[in-house]
Order: C-alpha cells, then structure tokens, then sequence
C-alpha cells in the first residue's frame, strides 16, 4: 500500500481551514492541524479523525516563539511534511484610525510574519528531501487596495506577491507553490461582523467548501495562483488595465457601509 502522506494546515478549526482539511482528509492525506482555539480545534480533530490519522496543535500563531514550537512538535513527533497549508489569518473592518492598533499589529504578524516563518522552517526540509507543496490562502483583496480594511488588503497582497516568487525560486527543487485567492466567504470573521453585512461586497458569499475544493484541486494541479469564481477572476483581471486610483474608489464603493437613506 502507498504511504500516505501528511499535511500541515493552519486556521484549520473552523471554515476554509477546516475544510480544507476534510480535503486533503479524503484524498489519503494525514493531517496536523493547528489553530488557536482549542475546543473548536478538538471537535475538528474529533470529525476528521474518522477520514484520517490527526495531531492538532493548539497555539496562537500571533506569538512568534508558538512557530518554533510547532516546528519542534511536528520534528518531536517524527512527522515528515508534504504539503504546507498557510490558511490562518483575520481581518478588521473600519477606517483605518478608529480600528484597533494592537489588533492590526497581530494581523501583520499573523497574515505575514508567520507565514513567512512557517515557509521557511518547512521549505528547507522539502528541499532536502526533493519534493513538496505549500498552499498559501490569499484572498480577491490581494489585487487592489482596500479603504475600511487597509491592512487586511495589503496583507492579502503580500501573500499573493510571496507566494508568486516562491513559485519561480521553489521550481528547481520540484515544490509546487499556489496562491488560492477567494473572494468574500462565509466564514467568523464576516458571519461575526455586523458591520461588513451593511457593504455591498459581502452581500453575496462564498461556501468555504467551494473554496477548499477548488484551492485542493488547484494545488494538485500545480496551479499558480487560482481565484475562485467567475466573477471574481474578472474582477481580479480589472486592476491591471485601470490606474491604482480608479480601482481604489471602486474598492471604496464596495466597502463602504451603506447609507439606506440615500440609496
């Protein structure tokens, strides 16, 4: 029998993270799952457990020294990673100096310093061993600016320019980068946010199901960057042929809260 292989994914509790997991579940993979919220991290240990062997790391990957600790886990435990998933990450919305500082600040380091940080400890062991595959979760965000969620949006952006370069330095070495680029999808972050259901651009939501299936079956088919939907491949082609200026008052249409007065 074939041995099965093992994948790392992070935010992987609830949502995209969650059921992504379940695909890589169904698809003879073993998982290490890691989020930071433990009850829902072990209730997902619990539903996957009956697809696949799990470990589950229970850490806040806000805090730098929790992705070293994760790297000693997974080397402790003797668990060899053939596919990384960075799925973690959250967004804030509201201008930009009414939202929280502190909340921001993890956002960077969440959405970019740990991703940054888990790439490089997993990489150098794929390209030792010859072989590998990272998923890194972008969003539609990536390709334009974002007034209300300024941060999240150049987050998103930096993901999807790393992960492109990634894609062209990692070739050699036989591993396989994908950047998945959802667009709005049903997930806490929204469901929770009373104030991104009052925006135009989250009125209509993705299923993370959807976004999970596509993003497996993109990385298996060695897809550089993948956006989900047709609609939103369009809208991700668009910014290329406007000027910054005219596709960030677009963004702000979408984003911002809508006045039922005047509208």
């Amino acid at each position: 029998m074939k041995k099965k292989k093992t994948v790392l994914i992070t935010g992987a509790s609830s949502g995209i993270g969650f059921f992504l997991a379940k695909e890589f579940a169904m698809n003879y993979y073993d998982l290490v799952i890691v989020s930071k919220d433990k009850e829902n991290l072990k209730n997902a240990k619990d539903s996957l457990s009956k697809l696949a062997n799990v470990e589950m790391f229970a850490r806040d990957l806000t805090i730098k020294e929790n992705i070293d600790n994760l790297y000693k886990f997974i080397k402790l435990k003797k668990i060899d990673i053939d596919v990384l998933v960075n799925n973690a990450g959250f967004g804030t919305y509201g201008p930009f100096n009414e939202t929280s500082l502190e909340k921001e600040l993890d956002m960077i380091q969440l959405n970019i310093s740990a991703i940054v940080h888990l790439t490089k400890l997993i990489t150098n062991d794929m390209i030792i061993k010859g072989n590998g595959k990272i998923l890194n979760v972008s969003s539609t965000a990536a390709f334009q600016p974002g007034p209300n969620m300024a941060v999240y949006f150049a987050t998103k952006s930096f993901i999807l320019s790393f992960s492109s370069a990634l894609t062209v330095e990692l070739k050699p070495h036989n591993i396989q980068v994908t950047a998945l680029c959802p667009g709005p999808t049903k997930t806490n972050f929204i469901l929770k946010s009373e104030h991104c259901g009052e925006t135009r651009i989250f009125k209509n939501l993705l299923s993370p199901q959807r976004v999970a299936k596509e993003g497996f079956e993109a990385l298996e088919n060695n897809e550089m960057v993948h956006v989900v939907g047709s609609k939103n491949k369009l809208l991700s082609i668009l910014p290329k042929f406007s000027p910054i200026k005219m596709s960030t008052k677009i963004s702000n249409y979408y984003l911002t809260k809508i006045d039922h007065k005047n509208s």
